[in-house]
Protein backbone atom coordinates (compact mmCIF):
# COMPACT_ATOMS: atom_id res chain seq x y z
CA UNK A 1 0.00 0.00 0.00
CA UNK A 2 2.97 2.35 0.45
CA UNK A 3 3.13 2.73 -3.33
CA UNK A 4 -0.08 4.76 -3.16
CA UNK A 5 1.73 7.53 -1.29
CA UNK A 6 4.44 7.70 -3.95
CA UNK A 7 1.79 8.40 -6.60
CA UNK A 8 -0.01 10.79 -4.26
CA UNK A 9 3.13 12.84 -3.55
CA UNK A 10 3.79 13.17 -7.29
CA UNK A 11 0.14 14.22 -7.81
CA UNK A 12 -0.39 11.43 -10.34
CA UNK A 13 -3.00 9.55 -8.32
CA UNK A 14 -6.64 10.02 -9.24
CA UNK A 15 -8.55 7.11 -7.68
CA UNK A 16 -7.72 4.26 -5.32
CA UNK A 17 -9.97 1.18 -5.43
CA UNK A 18 -9.72 -1.08 -2.39
CA UNK A 19 -12.08 -3.87 -3.23
CA UNK A 20 -12.94 -7.47 -3.92
CA UNK A 21 -15.76 -9.32 -5.61
CA UNK A 22 -18.01 -8.69 -2.59
CA UNK A 23 -17.20 -5.10 -1.63
CA UNK A 24 -15.41 -2.11 -3.18
CA UNK A 25 -14.15 1.08 -1.54
CA UNK A 26 -13.24 4.08 -3.71
CA UNK A 27 -11.08 7.04 -2.63
CA UNK A 28 -10.89 9.83 -5.19
CA UNK A 29 -8.29 12.64 -5.12
CA UNK A 30 -8.27 16.07 -6.74
CA UNK A 31 -5.49 18.66 -6.48
CA UNK A 32 -6.21 22.36 -6.15
CA UNK A 33 -4.47 25.62 -5.30
CA UNK A 34 -7.52 26.98 -3.44
CA UNK A 35 -7.66 27.42 0.30
CA UNK A 36 -9.03 24.69 2.58
CA UNK A 37 -12.55 23.69 1.58
CA UNK A 38 -14.89 21.04 2.85
CA UNK A 39 -17.85 19.53 1.05
CA UNK A 40 -19.55 16.64 2.78
CA UNK A 41 -21.84 15.50 -0.01
CA UNK A 42 -25.45 16.12 0.91
CA UNK A 43 -28.59 17.36 -0.74
CA UNK A 44 -27.61 21.01 -1.17
CA UNK A 45 -24.11 20.62 -2.70
CA UNK A 46 -22.71 23.58 -0.73
CA UNK A 47 -18.97 24.23 -0.34
CA UNK A 48 -17.84 26.03 2.82
CA UNK A 49 -14.49 27.63 3.61
CA UNK A 50 -13.21 26.00 6.81
CA UNK A 51 -10.14 25.97 9.04
CA UNK A 52 -7.56 23.20 9.34
CA UNK A 53 -9.21 22.04 12.55
CA UNK A 54 -12.56 21.81 10.79
CA UNK A 55 -10.94 19.75 8.04
CA UNK A 56 -9.52 17.32 10.61
CA UNK A 57 -12.92 17.04 12.28
CA UNK A 58 -14.61 16.42 8.94
CA UNK A 59 -12.08 13.69 8.10
CA UNK A 60 -12.78 11.94 11.41
CA UNK A 61 -16.53 12.07 10.78
CA UNK A 62 -16.02 10.72 7.26
CA UNK A 63 -14.01 7.76 8.55
CA UNK A 64 -16.59 7.16 11.28
CA UNK A 65 -19.39 7.10 8.73
CA UNK A 66 -17.44 4.59 6.65
CA UNK A 67 -16.82 2.44 9.74
CA UNK A 68 -20.49 2.47 10.72
CA UNK A 69 -21.54 1.58 7.20
CA UNK A 70 -19.11 -1.37 7.20
CA UNK A 71 -20.55 -2.56 10.53
CA UNK A 72 -23.95 -2.94 8.87
CA UNK A 73 -22.60 -5.19 6.11
CA UNK A 74 -22.52 -8.96 6.49
CA UNK A 75 -19.32 -10.62 7.70
CA UNK A 76 -16.79 -11.35 4.95
CA UNK A 77 -15.85 -14.97 4.20
CA UNK A 78 -12.61 -16.32 5.68
CA UNK A 79 -10.95 -16.85 2.30
CA UNK A 80 -11.23 -13.30 0.91
CA UNK A 81 -8.22 -11.36 -0.39
CA UNK A 82 -7.64 -7.71 -1.15
CA UNK A 83 -7.37 -6.21 -4.64
CA UNK A 84 -6.15 -2.63 -5.00
CA UNK A 85 -6.39 -0.59 -8.22
CA UNK A 86 -4.97 2.88 -8.84
CA UNK A 87 -6.19 5.28 -11.52
CA UNK A 88 -4.03 8.19 -12.70
CA UNK A 89 -4.30 11.54 -14.41
CA UNK A 90 -2.77 10.73 -17.81
CA UNK A 91 -1.99 14.36 -18.64
CA UNK A 92 0.66 14.52 -15.88
CA UNK A 93 1.60 10.86 -15.30
CA UNK A 94 4.55 9.40 -17.28
CA UNK A 95 3.47 6.50 -19.50
CA UNK A 96 5.99 4.13 -17.88
CA UNK A 97 5.29 5.16 -14.26
CA UNK A 98 4.76 2.28 -11.83
CA UNK A 99 4.50 2.87 -8.05
CA UNK A 100 6.48 0.48 -5.82
CA UNK A 101 4.66 -2.84 -5.52
CA UNK A 102 2.24 -2.22 -8.41
CA UNK A 103 2.00 -3.51 -11.97
CA UNK A 104 0.05 -2.40 -15.03
CA UNK A 105 -3.55 -3.55 -15.08
CA UNK A 106 -5.39 -5.21 -17.94
CA UNK A 107 -9.00 -4.11 -17.31
CA UNK A 108 -10.36 -0.68 -16.41
CA UNK A 109 -13.55 -2.15 -15.00
CA UNK A 110 -14.50 -3.74 -11.70
CA UNK A 111 -16.58 -6.90 -12.02
CA UNK A 112 -19.15 -8.16 -9.54
CA UNK A 113 -20.91 -11.52 -9.45
CA UNK A 114 -24.58 -10.55 -9.18
CA UNK A 115 -25.99 -7.12 -8.33
CA UNK A 116 -23.76 -4.30 -7.04
CA UNK A 117 -25.20 -1.48 -4.90
CA UNK A 118 -23.24 1.76 -4.49
CA UNK A 119 -23.13 4.41 -1.75
CA UNK A 120 -21.81 7.96 -1.53
CA UNK A 121 -20.14 8.22 1.88
CA UNK A 122 -18.74 11.76 1.75
CA UNK A 123 -16.05 14.17 0.57
CA UNK A 124 -13.44 16.29 2.38
CA UNK A 125 -11.47 19.08 0.67
CA UNK A 126 -8.22 20.63 1.88
CA UNK A 127 -5.73 23.08 0.41
CA UNK A 128 -3.84 20.19 -1.18
CA UNK A 129 -6.24 17.32 -1.88
CA UNK A 130 -9.88 16.38 -2.18
CA UNK A 131 -10.77 13.01 -0.67
CA UNK A 132 -14.01 11.37 -1.83
CA UNK A 133 -15.19 8.03 -0.46
CA UNK A 134 -17.72 5.72 -2.11
CA UNK A 135 -18.56 2.11 -1.30
CA UNK A 136 -19.87 -0.72 -3.48
CA UNK A 137 -21.20 -4.00 -2.10
CA UNK A 138 -22.99 -7.04 -3.39
CA UNK A 139 -26.74 -6.69 -2.85
CA UNK A 140 -27.03 -9.89 -0.81
CA UNK A 141 -24.64 -8.43 1.79
CA UNK A 142 -27.00 -5.56 2.61
CA UNK A 143 -29.58 -7.49 4.64
CA UNK A 144 -28.93 -5.43 7.77
CA UNK A 145 -29.43 -2.19 5.87
CA UNK A 146 -32.57 -3.50 4.22
CA UNK A 147 -33.96 -4.57 7.59
CA UNK A 148 -33.42 -1.05 8.93
CA UNK A 149 -30.99 -2.00 11.71
CA UNK A 150 -28.90 1.18 11.51
CA UNK A 151 -27.72 2.25 14.95
CA UNK A 152 -28.68 5.60 16.41
CA UNK A 153 -25.05 6.68 16.13
CA UNK A 154 -25.25 6.14 12.39
CA UNK A 155 -28.22 8.47 12.16
CA UNK A 156 -26.57 11.00 14.43
CA UNK A 157 -23.27 11.17 12.58
CA UNK A 158 -24.81 11.20 9.13
CA UNK A 159 -27.86 13.29 9.90
CA UNK A 160 -26.87 16.00 7.44
CA UNK A 161 -25.20 13.58 5.05
CA UNK A 162 -26.53 10.00 5.12
CA UNK A 163 -24.84 7.52 2.81
CA UNK A 164 -26.83 7.74 -0.40
CA UNK A 165 -27.97 4.42 -1.82
CA UNK A 166 -28.28 4.48 -5.56
CA UNK A 167 -31.24 3.03 -7.42
CA UNK A 168 -30.70 -0.48 -8.74
CA UNK A 169 -31.13 -0.93 -12.45
CA UNK A 170 -33.02 -3.72 -14.16
CA UNK A 171 -31.05 -6.92 -13.33
CA UNK A 172 -31.43 -8.01 -16.94
CA UNK A 173 -29.15 -5.17 -18.00
CA UNK A 174 -25.49 -6.20 -18.11
CA UNK A 175 -23.05 -3.32 -17.92
CA UNK A 176 -19.27 -3.01 -17.78
CA UNK A 177 -18.07 0.55 -17.29
CA UNK A 178 -14.99 1.55 -19.27
CA UNK A 179 -14.80 5.32 -18.83
CA UNK A 180 -17.02 5.58 -15.73
CA UNK A 181 -15.99 3.60 -12.69
CA UNK A 182 -18.43 1.05 -11.24
CA UNK A 183 -19.00 3.03 -8.03
CA UNK A 184 -19.63 6.28 -9.91
CA UNK A 185 -23.29 6.75 -8.90
CA UNK A 186 -24.46 3.68 -10.79
CA UNK A 187 -25.77 0.25 -9.81
CA UNK A 188 -25.81 -2.59 -12.28
CA UNK A 189 -25.32 -6.30 -12.66
CA UNK A 190 -21.70 -7.30 -13.14
CA UNK A 191 -20.53 -10.74 -14.22
CA UNK A 192 -17.00 -12.00 -14.61
CA UNK A 193 -16.00 -11.93 -18.30
CA UNK A 194 -15.23 -15.22 -20.02
CA UNK A 195 -11.91 -13.90 -21.33
CA UNK A 196 -9.64 -11.20 -19.78
CA UNK A 197 -9.40 -7.94 -21.69
CA UNK A 198 -6.25 -7.56 -23.74
CA UNK A 199 -3.61 -5.18 -22.47
CA UNK A 200 -3.67 -1.84 -24.22
CA UNK A 201 -0.61 -1.12 -26.31
CA UNK A 202 1.50 2.02 -26.03
CA UNK A 203 -0.24 3.71 -28.95
CA UNK A 204 -3.66 3.39 -27.34
CA UNK A 205 -2.39 5.07 -24.18
CA UNK A 206 -1.67 8.26 -26.08
CA UNK A 207 -5.14 8.56 -27.57
CA UNK A 208 -8.33 9.77 -25.91
CA UNK A 209 -8.29 7.37 -22.97
CA UNK A 210 -8.66 9.39 -19.78
CA UNK A 211 -7.83 6.82 -17.13
CA UNK A 212 -5.20 4.13 -16.66
CA UNK A 213 -5.22 1.34 -14.13
CA UNK A 214 -2.64 -0.48 -12.08
CA UNK A 215 -3.36 -3.49 -9.89
CA UNK A 216 -1.75 -4.94 -6.77
CA UNK A 217 -2.82 -8.14 -5.05
CA UNK A 218 -2.11 -9.14 -1.46
CA UNK A 219 -3.57 -11.80 0.83
CA UNK A 220 -6.03 -10.46 3.41
CA UNK A 221 -6.85 -13.02 6.12
CA UNK A 222 -7.87 -10.85 9.05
Amino acid sequence: MMGCFDALEKQYLQIVFIGCILESYQFKFRYTEKGPEMDILGFNDVKVQVTLEDTKRASVLLIRKLFLLMQNLDVLPNNVYLTMKLYYYDDVTPADYQPPGFKEGECDSLWFEGMAVHFKVGEVQTAFHTLRVRVSAEQSRLEKLQEGTHTRETKHVSQSNPPERDTIQDPREKTCYEEDFPSEDESAQFKKPKKPMAKRNAAAKNLSRKKRQFCYYTVYLM
